[in-house]
C-alpha cells in the first residue's frame, strides 16, 4: 500500500464522530463469479464476527458498491437485534427488505447517485446487474436523500446546498438535478468511465458521510428513548465499516452539564431576588438569567428537532431585492453626526451595511460575492487596529482592566456558545482573530509609551508587520501557533486539513491589514490636512484614489476567489483606503450618517455567531450553517425540495427568523454590556480576584457536569439500555 493511499483510507473514517472498524478483504471484480464474491464475504464476515465477540455497544453498519452488497448480506446472516442503530448502503442495487425506512431506528438507506438525465443503460449497475426495483415501504421510496456535499482538499466547492434541493429518487435512483450552469459543468466529473456520462455512482461515497454523521444521531437518540426498530439494513463508505459510536458528538460533556446547572442556578437565584425587597444585584442576575434563557433557546433551535431546518436556496434576485429594500430603509434614516474623520457613528454604519450583505450571503448563498465579503472581514479587522491604536495613543491607558473588557466584549457569547453546543472557538473564527490583533496592537504600543505620540511611532508600526511576516511567511507559525489548543479545528467538510489549517487560513488572509489599521490612525494628522484642503487638492485625491481602486477592481478583484485569496493579504488595503477617501474627503458627506446600518453595527459581534444556530441551522458539531430555520410551516413546493420554491411561505419564515434573530442579538448586546460593567471590577486587585473566582467557580460546574455524566446519563438513570434489552 503506497503511502498516499494509506493516507486516503484513513482519512475515510476521520470524517465520522466515532470509533470506526473496517476490515480487509479480498475484493472481487464486479462481474466476478459467485465463488469469488463468496470468497471475500467470508473475510468480511470473519472481521464482523470478531468485532461482534469483542463489543456490545450501538452499531453502525456501512458499505459502498462491494462493501454494500457484503454489508446487506451480512444483516441478513446475523441477528444484531436493537444494537444496530442504523444502516446505509449506497453505491447498489435496491432491494426489497423488511426492515423500518431511514432514519428511523434500524432504518435502510440505499441509493445509486446519478445524473438527472441518465438511463439505466448508462449506469454501473445497469451495465453488470439487474434494474433496481423501486422499492416502497408504506408508499415511501426507500432511498434517503444525502445531507452534506464533498469538497476535494483544496477546499474549492463541489456541490451546495442548493443543488441537492433539486433531486428526487426515480426507478431506484438518486437523480440530481444541476441547481446552476456551473453544477451542469461539475456534476459529470464524476462519472467514473467516459462511457458511462450519467453514472454518479463515484460520488455515492461521499454523500454518505452527511448522512451517517446527523442521520445516526437522531436515531441513536431515539434508541435510547425506546424507539427500537425491528430491522436490518446497511451503509457507505469505499469499502465497508462498521462505526462503533463513541461519545463524541452523541452524548453530553461535562461542559455543556455544567453551562446547563450554572443557568438553573442564575435563574432561580433570579427568581428568589425578585420576591425580596431591595436585594442587592437583582438586575445584574435579571441580565444572566436572560442569557441563559436565550443559550437554551440557540440549543433548541439548533440542536434538537424541535425546530425544522430547511435547504438553502441559491436566489440572486432576492439577495439583491432584500438589500435594495434594506438600503431604502437606511437612506430614509440619515442623520447629523460630528464631521470627524471616520467618527463613531460612521464607523458603526461601515460595519453595519457590510454585516447585512455578508448575512444575506450566507443566507440567499450568493457565491459570487466571496471576494468582497472578504474585503468586509478585513475592513473590520482594519478597524481593530485603528480603533485601538487611537484609544491607546490617546489615552495611554494599557491598564489590564481595559484588556479584560475589550476580551471579555469580544469572547463572552462565543465561550459559552462553544461551551453549550459543544464547538470549538475557531467555528467562530472572528472572535480569536480579533482578540489576537487587538492584543497585538496593545503589546507594540505598550513597549516603550513615550513615543506613540511622536514620528517615532512609525517605526513600531515597521516592527510590528516585520514580525508579522517573520511569523506568518516563515516556519515560524506553527512553533508559535501550533501549540494552541483553542486555535485549532477539526474541520467535519474537510477531515484532511491539519488542526490549524483554519487559523492559518482565516488570519493568514488579514495578517496584515491590521497593521495598516494602526498606520492609518498615526496618520490621522496627515489626513485631516489633506481632507481640508481646497477642492482642487480634493478632486487630485479623488482622481488618485480612484485610479487605485479603478488598477484593483481590474487585476485583482475580478480573480476568481482561489487567486484572489493568494493576493488578498497584500491588496486589501487599497479597498479599504479608497472607502475611507471617498466617504470622508467632504465634510457634507463625513458629517452625516445612516441610523439603520449605525444600529446594525453595534451588534455585529451578536449577528455573527447566532446567524449560525437561530437564523439558520448548522450541521451539528462545528458545522456550518447549511440549513435554514424554519418556524413557519413550507408551501407544498417548499416541502419538495423545489430550487424554485421561492413563495410567500418562504418569505414570512424569513421575515420572522430574521425579527427573531436581530431582537436576540440586540438583547445579548445590552445583556453582555451589564454583565461585563458587573462582573468587571475597575480596579486591578479586586480584578485579579474575580478572575480566579471565575476560574473556581468553572471548574465546580465543569465538575458537576461530570458527575452527572458519570452517575447520571451513563448507564445510569438515563443512560441507554444495557445491550439485548428493549428500553421500551
Amino acid at each position: 500500500m503506497t503511502p498516499r493511499m494509506r493516507e486516503y483510507l484513513l482519512a475515510q473514517p476521520a470524517a465520522f464522530p466515532a470509533r470506526v472498524f473496517a476490515p480487509i478483504y479480498r475484493a472481487a471484480t464486479f462481474s466476478g463469479r459467485k465463488l469469488n464474491w463468496d470468497s471475500a464475504y467470508l473475510d468480511v464476515s470473519a472481521a464482523f464476527r470478531t468485532f461482534l465477540d469483542a463489543a456490545r455497544r450501538p452499531i453502525f453498519v456501512a458499505g459502498h458498491s462491494q462493501g454494500a452488497v457484503h454489508a446487506l448480506r451480512l444483516l441478513r446472516d446475523f441477528d444484531l437485534g436493537d444494537r444496530l442503530v442504523g444502516a446505509y448502503c449506497p453505491g447498489t442495487a435496491t432491494a426489497d427488505h423488511p426492515g423500518p425506512f431511514a432514519p428511523e431506528v434500524g432504518g435502510v438507506a440505499l441509493w445509486n447517485c446519478v445524473l438527472d438525465d441518465c438511463l439505466l443503460e448508462d449506469t454501473l449497475v445497469g451495465k453488470f446487474a439487474t434494474a433496481p426495483p423501486l422499492v416502497r415501504l408504506g408508499g415511501r421510496e426507500l432511498c434517503v436523500g444525502p445531507v452534506y456535499g464533498w469538497r476535494p482538499e483544496d477546499g474549492s466547492p463541489v456541490l451546495y446546498d442548493d443543488c441537492y434541493a433539486r433531486r428526487s429518487v426515480q426507478g431506484g435512483f438518486l437523480r440530481f438535478y444541476a441547481a446552476t450552469e456551473r453544477h451542469r459543468n461539475i456534476l459529470p466529473h464524476f462519472a467514473p468511465h467516459h462511457d458511462r456520462k450519467g453514472d454518479a455512482h463515484a460520488f455515492d461515497f461521499h454523500l454518505v458521510w452527511g448522512d451517517v454523521r446527523v442521520l445516526a444521531r437522531s436515531q441513536l437518540e431515539a434508541r435510547r428513548i425506546g424507539a427500537i426498530g425491528a430491522g436490518a439494513a446497511a451503509a457507505a463508505i469505499a469499502t465497508y465499516c462498521v462505526v462503533c459510536l463513541g461519545e463524541r458528538g452523541i452524548e453530553h460533556s461535562p461542559a455543556q452539564l455544567g453551562v446547563a446547572f450554572l443557568g438553573i442556578v442564575v435563574v432561580a437565584a433570579w427568581a428568589a431576588m425578585e420576591t425580596l425587597e431591595d436585594a442587592e444585584n437583582v438586575a445584574t442576575f435579571r441580565s444572566g438569567a436572560e442569557f441563559f434563557a436565550i443559550l437554551f433557546l440557540v440549543y433548541a433551535c439548533d440542536r434538537t428537532d424541535l425546530f425544522e431546518k430547511a435547504p438553502k436556496i441559491q436566489d440572486r434576485t432576492a439577495f439583491w431585492s432584500a438589500w435594495a429594500l434594506a438600503c431604502a430603509v437606511g437612506l430614509a434614516t440619515v442623520a447629523p453626526t460630528k464631521p470627524r474623520i471616520l467618527a463613531r457613528d460612521q464607523t458603526e454604519e461601515w460595519k453595519g451595511w457590510m454585516q447585512l450583505m455578508f448575512l444575506l450571503y450566507h443566507y440567499f448563498v450568493e457565491v459570487e460575492l466571496y471576494n468582497a465579503i472578504r474585503v468586509y472581514i478585513a475592513a473590520y479587522v482594519w478597524m481593530t487596529g485603528y480603533g485601538n491604536f487611537l484609544y491607546y495613543q490617546k489615552t495611554g491607558n494599557f491598564g489590564v482592566v481595559r484588556v479584560a473588557q475589550t476580551l471579555f466584549r469580544l469572547n463572552f457569547l462565543a465561550f459559552f456558545a462553544c461551551a453549550l453546543l459543544r464547538n470549538e472557538y475557531m467555528l467562530y473564527y472572528i472572535c480569536p482573530m480579533h482578540t489576537l490583533f487587538t492584543l497585538l496592537v496593545w503589546a507594540s504600543l505598550r513597549i516603550r509609551t513615550s513615543v506613540n505620540a511622536t514620528n517615532k511611532v512609525v517605526l513600531k508600526i515597521i516592527l510590528t508587520l516585520g514580525a508579522t511576516s517573520l511569523v506568518y511567511d516563515t516556519p515560524l507559525f506553527g512553533w508559535v501557533f501550533g501549540w494552541c489548543p483553542i486555535l485549532q479545528f477539526h474541520d467535519p467538510l474537510h477531515p484532511r486539513f491539519e488542526p490549524t489549517h483554519e487559523w492559518r487560513f482565516r488570519s493568514g488572509l488579514d495578517r496584515y491589514v491590521w497593521v495598516w489599521g494602526m498606520a492609518c490612525a498615526a496618520g490621522l494628522p496627515l489626513m485631516e490636512r489633506v481632507f481640508d484642503a481646497s477642492f482642487g487638492g480634493k478632486l487630485a485625491v479623488a482622481a488618485v484614489a480612484g485610479i487605485a481602486f479603478g488598477v484593483w477592481v481590474a487585476y485583482v478583484f475580478r480573480n476568481d476567489k482561489y487567486a484572489y485569496n493568494a493576493l488578498h493579504p497584500y491588496t486589501s488595503f487599497v479597498p479599504l483606503t479608497c472607502f475611507v477617501v471617498f466617504r470622508n474627503l467632504f465634510p457634507k458627506l463625513r458629517g452625516s450618517y445612516l441610523r439603520f446600518f449605525a444600529a446594525l453595527g453595534k451588534i455585529t459581534l451578536e449577528t455573527y455567531i447566532l446567524q449560525f444556530h437561530v437564523w439558520m441551522k448548522t450541521t451539528g458539531l462545528n458545522g456550518s450553517p447549511k440549513f435554514l430555520l424554519q418556524l413557519l410551516p413550507r408551501s407544498a413546493a417548499g416541502e419538495s425540495g423545489a430550487q424554485d420554491a421561492l413563495d410567500l411561505a418562504y418569505f414570512a419564515n424569513f421575515l420572522a427568523v430574521t425579527a427573531i434573530y436581530l431582537y436576540i442579538s440586540h438583547r445579548v448586546f445590552h445583556i453582555t454590556a451589564d454583565l461585563k460593567d458587573a462582573l468587571i471590577p475597575t480596579e486591578p486587585n479586586k480584578l485579579y480576584k474575580a478572575i480566579a473566582l471565575a476560574f473556581f467557580a468553572a471548574l465546580f460546574f465543569y465538575a458537576a457536569g461530570y458527575l452527572a455524566k458519570k452517575f447520571l446519563l451513563s448507564g445510569g438513570l438515563l443512560g441507554p439500555p444495557p445491550a439485548g434489552q428493549s428500553s421500551s
